[in-house]
């Protein structure tokens, strides 16, 4: 899965943010979003 390791730190932040909880939507939101710019950055 392209960018889980970011994906899976935006949804902690995410969740920090919402006191522990993130829904599915939010959490493909997420996915979406920072699909593009992490493959920027991993490609570094």
């Amino acid at each position: 899965m392209k960018g889980f390791d970011a994906i899976a730190i935006w949804a902690l932040v995410q969740a920090h943010q919402h006191n522990g909880f993130i829904t599915v939507a939010q959490f493909q939101a997420g996915a979406d979003f920072m699909d593009r710019p992490i493959a920027r950055l991993q490609k570094g």
